[in-house]
């Protein structure tokens, strides 16, 4: 399978729009930069809640970027 390659704004936009839909989401939560490392898709968020919310968070940052990295990539 073919992974769809984007520009970094675009491919942000498109993170943040599918985060949005991911089970797990939690209002706040957001993919502020991607980069590339080794050829792997680096993307990294943050929550912006005045209560930490702890692991839970985490888990679903992981479970939807390694998701999101079958289908896209940085250009």
């Amino acid at each position: 399978m073919n992974k769809i390659t984007l520009p970094k704004l675009e491919l942000l936009q498109v993170a943040n729009e599918k985060l949005k839909q991911f089970p797990g989401f939690i209002e706040g939560m957001q993919i502020e930069s991607a980069r590339l490392i080794a050829g792997n898709l680096m993307l990294t968020g943050t929550l912006m809640l005045d209560e930490v919310v702890g692991i839970q968070v985490k888990e679903v940052y992981d479970s939807f970027i390694e998701e999101f990295n079958r289908n896209y990539t940085l250009a």
